[in-house]
């Protein structure tokens, strides 16, 4: 598996590869870093790899084709539980209904609830193109929009640790002369002591 993965592509076998495959293969020659188990996995342990891919990723795409979801209703069906550790990552899911998909099935686990407010993309097979050029759009827009974000987030941190230090050294340059001024009110004293101990 490479690293840097950017999007990760989540789909049922059985009446998903397929469409997974064109998804993956068109956003890899968008230059977008795609994993798709079918291609990405090495040897070794595959559950291991899967979360890996899930952690680098930026945006988790979930092919919703007929009756993907029906074996959620399994804790240890595959795509459940790469669809629960994605939004237990936080990531940015999107959801590619395809022809057939329906709707939710009304027994989905309560883990995967979140899927339910998330507005879905629907691949048309007479619009295809249009409906991916959409979905690019999108991606493009999202990372723009965190690019965004981070160097907002950056230039407020910079400004904050700026303003901190230009009140440390105010403070501190304050005692100094406080220091300086309470210096200077004792030299009279001392002189008036000197001259009784002379007098």
């Amino acid at each position: 598996m490479s690293k840097g993965v950017q999007v990760f592509v989540s789909y049922r076998r059985e009446g998903g590869r397929d469409i997974a495959r064109n998804v993956a293969e068109r956003l890899l020659l968008k230059g977008f870093n795609t994993f798709f188990d079918y291609d990405s996995l090495r040897d070794g342990k595959f559950n291991e790899q899967i979360y890996e891919a899930i952690d680098q990723c930026d945006d988790f795409i979930l092919i919703l084709s007929e009756h993907a979801l029906d074996r959620c209703v399994n804790a240890d069906d595959w795509v459940r539980s790469e669809i629960e550790y994605a939004i237990s990552k936080g990531k940015h899911i999107i959801l590619l209904a395809v022809e057939g998909f329906i709707d939710f099935p009304e027994n989905l686990p309560s883990e995967l609830s979140e899927l339910r407010t998330i507005q879905y993309h629907y691949l048309d097979n007479r619009f295809y193109d249009d409906c991916f050029r959409h979905l690019i759009r999108d991606l493009y827009a999202l990372r723009t929009r965190s690019k965004l974000i981070k160097i907002l987030v950056l230039f407020l941190a910079v400004l904050l640790l700026g303003t901190i230090i230009f009140w440390v050294f105010l403070v501190s340059g304050k005692d100094k002369q406080v220091t300086a001024e309470v210096s200077l009110l004792r030299v009279p004293e001392i002189e008036t002591l000197l001259e009784c101990k002379v007098g």
